[in-house]
């Protein structure tokens, strides 16, 4: 069976790899491009999502128009 028929069943809990870590962004991405889940979840960012109060605003400006999402700027907890 295929990972995304298990994603969309609901049966994956992590996204793990030993041999090609650089593969786990853009899986995350695929994962919320097909409405399984959203971005921040998929990258078990459970206090995250929407800018509202009483959340966590860590944000990723990245591309995502291209096959693999390229990251080109992060802030996380105050830090850039």
């Amino acid at each position: 069976m295929s990972a995304a028929k298990l994603a969309a069943a609901g049966l994956i809990d992590v996204l793990a790899s030993d041999y090609l870590p650089a593969a786990l962004l853009p899986a995350a991405v695929q994962r919320a491009r097909a409405g399984t889940v959203a971005l921040p979840a998929a990258v078990g960012l459970h206090d995250r999502g929407p800018l509202t109060p009483g959340r966590r605003a860590d944000l990723v400006l990245a591309d995502l128009s291209a096959p693999h999402p390229i990251v080109h700027w992060v802030a996380r907890a105050h830090v850039r």
